[in-house]
């Protein structure tokens, strides 16, 4: 299980291995007892982007 405060400035990168950004944010559903991650906020040098959940292909300590 990775909890949030782990999840916390880990790298993103594309499908490429290349970084894109850090995670500076889970977005989730509320309302259920354990809310389902809908997405991502990704901090970039520029701005911070929504990334979908979707889009994302794993998730783990390593970022």
């Amino acid at each position: 299980m990775l909890y949030l405060s782990q999840a916390i400035g880990r790298p993103v990168l594309d499908s490429n291995g290349e970084s894109i950004g850090k995670v500076a944010d889970l977005i989730v559903a509320v309302g259920d007892r354990y809310p389902p991650v809908t997405g991502l906020v990704v901090e970039t040098d520029r701005r911070r982007i929504f990334l979908p959940w979707s889009s994302v292909d794993h998730l783990d300590a390593a970022g």
